[in-house]
């Protein structure tokens, strides 16, 4: 009972700050994260509490609507999903040691939600088998939550010698967990059956948001310290990063969201959304 009525309460605020934003017209504030599906509009985590809907009218991307949730709550990764038919979105979300995961509607409505005792930092969904996987914000944990289930949050394994995890990436062609250390500099590599990790990649700085290719063979890595994105080969474990871009607009690149061919990078720092070319030069920004 006292989840559901926590529930209910959650979700009237997120709606009530939805239809306040929309009116508002906000803009983009201090993107935190970032995601899209392949088809629907790229969606803006901000550091403001707030989400934000970017949508590609020809070639120039514009905000098309926004909703904001409780005050309070430190926001940390966002996902965009289906689910029945209807996209949905997932929100990492952080108020002093409590952490949550929202999964929510895209006018900001909540549909549910999951409590981490140790914080929460990155999140990613695979469609495929419903699954939502979750980082640890304080501990080297990696859970998972299977929706079609409706199970409560599963431990899938730790990445030891980690420091602090940040972003995390299913894998499907290996089924492991690529997680990011923000500290360390470094990328771990989960495999769920085993519940074995070990260092994928290194020599970055702070890895803030990463994505695959298309093919799956090139890991792309916002490093927030070294203000740029890197490539890795999937093929070769243990590679060096080539960068794939380092804009002088860059400040603090935050996260990563294919758009077509195109790879879109929020950044906090700059305040703002950089839409890349596939060779890594900048076609377009937001504002």
């Amino acid at each position: 009972m006292p989840e559901r009525f926590a529930l209910i309460v959650l979700s009237a605020l997120l709606l009530a700050g939805a239809q306040s934003m929309a009116a508002q017209g906000q803009p983009l504030g201090r993107p935190v994260a970032i995601d899209k599906l392949p088809a629907g509009s790229l969606y803006v985590l901000d550091g403001q509490a707030a989400v934000h809907a970017v949508d590609f009218q020809g070639a120039r991307p514009a905000v098309t609507g926004s909703f904001r949730f409780p005050s309070g709550w430190a926001p940390s990764d966002i996902v965009s999903a289906q689910k029945d038919g209807k996209n949905i979105l997932f929100l990492s979300v952080n108020r002093g040691l409590n952490g949550q995961v929202w999964m929510c509607s895209t006018t900001g409505q909540t549909l549910k939600f999951w409590s981490f005792q140790n914080g929460v930092a990155g999140i990613d969904y695979d469609l495929p088998s419903s699954t939502l996987f979750v980082a640890s914000g304080r501990t080297p944990e990696v859970f998972r939550i299977n929706l079609a289930k409706d199970t409560a949050p599963e431990f899938v394994g730790e990445t030891t010698g980690s420091q602090r995890l940040g972003p995390v990436l299913y894998d499907a062609k290996d089924s492991a967990v690529l997680v990011g250390d923000v500290v360390m500099g470094a990328v771990y590599k989960v495999e769920i059956a085993h519940r074995k990790s070990s260092v994928l990649f290194s020599g970055l700085k702070s890895p803030a948001a990463m994505k695959l290719s298309g093919d799956g063979s090139s890991l792309f890595v916002a490093d927030a310290g070294a203000r740029s994105v890197v490539r890795f080969s999937m093929a070769q474990p243990g590679s060096a990063p080539v960068t794939f871009a380092a804009i002088p607009q860059f400040r603090s690149p935050s996260g990563l969201a294919w758009v077509g061919d195109r790879l879109a990078v929020s950044d906090d720092g700059a305040q703002a959304l950089f839409i890349l070319s596939r060779s890594g030069r900048l076609d377009s920004s937001v504002p």
